[in-house]
């Protein structure tokens, strides 16, 4: 599931982004925040705190200004 972040946009945005994303795109979402001014450590955050509370997250990928980071959810 694709969702665009606007420049207005926050951690707590692109969480709720990431939360409602989950169930649309089989649990692979990815994040255009590049328009937002969401660092690293935030979408980071905002993705651990989704995997934390969805186990139907599989894949994040968050393109932000500054960075592209994919983040899988680990085998326990």
């Amino acid at each position: 599931e694709l969702k665009t972040l606007t420049e207005k946009a926050t951690a707590g945005t692109l969480k709720n982004a990431l939360a409602h994303a989950v169930g649309q795109g089989q649990g692979n979402v990815l994040i255009d925040a590049r328009s937002a001014g969401v660092t690293l450590s935030e979408a980071q955050k905002a993705a651990a705190r989704v995997f934390s509370a969805d186990s139907r997250l599989k894949v994040v990928r968050i393109i932000g200004r500054d960075f592209d980071t994919t983040i899988a959810r680990q085998a326990q």
